[in-house]
């Protein structure tokens, strides 16, 4: 079984490193001795709570990605008790410890433009309250952010977007970095109709009242995109998902979907899907809530599994209400440390709606694990969202069973 980071923590001698590799870790962690965290594309992540916790002196994190995944962002995910070095840490939460850095940050976690004129340039204005000095990072053509560069205090930013054609998306990802980076998803879609936005006021930030009270900005959640506008399915580029993104399903599939595994697999080996309806306690919901060969429907159709082809059919609008979160796995029949995940090559997750591939998520990284979470698809404030997850089990099923609730013996 897979070591926890708080294992690798513990056998890591006082000033030594850590390192983590690629993937998800669950916190929280607690760092009680001096020494470095190093993560490579890794993610640290707990629901609610402080994901990081350090209560020693000389420690450093570097190279992570700390979020928090459900609850309110105002909670501080990161808490230092003694000063901490800090490197290439993405943050998705408040901290505490760092001094100006704790304030909270009134940036919006997304900007959508909507529909906008295409091959025209279009400006937008943002008002930003930053605690810190700050930066922002964007790296798509036709997209920028005057000026780059945050004082700390209320800054006012014009947005450029420009030559985008109608047959385009607009879909990019803009990282604001002091000590730490915090991600912002751009999204709007370029329309021959579309009103040219000129000096348009998207987002305004709150006021501060005084120097001791710290910013409130407008409700966020950790989900990773919020539906803003809904786009026409065939006008939304293919989303290619790393690991440990979360997405609102809606603004890509609308109501139904349906998912497909590929992969490169070695002659006699079998894979086969087990899909998890889970109540609000991550628990099966008795045995019709797994599908699979062996019960290809769940009581209401909301999922169908096909042994002809492997598909997996969602339907949201057959949804019973009990229904808050769908766990997507693919286990190797008889598999053993002969028959392994290694061995496969590229498992790709593929969504698709209206006859159309909307997502795909490639897991990479996988080794002696026999049985995978891929996917897990969840309600959250009345929205589905989609995990791209790619979690392994090398004890097969049965822990993965058990760990639903589902009593499974070998």
């Amino acid at each position: 079984m897979a070591e926890t980071i708080n294992e690798i923590i513990s056998r890591t001698p006082a000033g030594g490193t850590a390192v983590l590799p690629s993937g998800e870790f669950e916190g929280p962690v607690h760092i009680t001795k001096p020494l470095r965290l190093v993560g490579s594309n890794t993610t640290v992540w707990a629901k609610r709570g402080s994901v990081i916790e350090i209560s020693c002196a000389g420690a450093s994190i570097e190279g992570l990605r700390v979020e928090l995944t459900e609850g309110d962002l105002s909670e501080a995910a990161i808490v230092a008790h003694k000063p901490v070095s800090v490197k290439d840490v993405e943050l998705l939460g408040q901290c505490r410890g760092f001094g100006s850095e704790d304030s909270m940050f009134d940036f919006p976690r997304t900007l959508n433009f909507g529909s906008f004129a295409a091959e025209q340039t279009n400006t937008y204005i943002i008002k930003v309250l930053v605690p810190t000095d700050a930066e922002i990072i964007c790296n798509t053509n036709g997209l920028s952010f005057l000026p780059s560069k945050l004082t700390a205090g209320m800054n006012e930013v014009t947005v450029t977007v420009s030559g985008f054609s109608a047959m385009n998306y607009l879909y990019s990802e803009v990282l604001v970095k002091s000590v730490f980076t915090r991600r912002v998803y751009v999204s709007g879609r370029p329309s021959a109709d579309g009103e040219q936005a000129n000096g348009k006021l998207l987002y305004e930030a709150a006021e501060r009242t005084t120097e001791s009270t710290p910013v409130q900005p407008a409700a966020q959640t950790a989900d990773v995109i919020s539906v803003m506008t809904t786009a026409p399915l065939e006008e939304l580029p293919v989303l290619d998902m790393r690991k440990g993104q979360r997405i609102s399903l809606y603004q890509y599939v609308g109501t139904k979907c349906e998912i497909r595994f590929s992969a490169g697999i070695p002659a006699g080996m079998e894979i086969d899907p087990y899909i998890f309806l889970l109540g609000s306690d991550e628990k099966s919901l008795g045995e019709r809530g797994l599908v699979f060969f062996g019960n290809e429907s769940s009581v209401n159709g909301e999922v169908v599994y096909d042994p002809s082809d492997g598909r997996i059919g969602i339907d949201f609008a057959k949804m019973d209400s009990s229904v808050q979160r769908i766990a997507i796995a693919y286990s190797i029949y008889d598999g053993n440390a002969a028959k392994s995940f290694s061995k496969v090559i590229s498992p790709k997750m593929t969504i698709s709606a209206s006859g159309a591939e909307r997502m795909t998520y490639t897991m990479y990284g996988l080794s002696d694990e026999v049985t995978v979470v891929a996917m897990e698809i969840y309600l959250y404030k009345g929205e589905w969202k989609v995990s791209a997850v790619g979690r392994g089990y090398r004890d097969g099923l049965v822990k993965l069973c058990n760990n639903y609730g589902i009593e499974v013996t070998d």
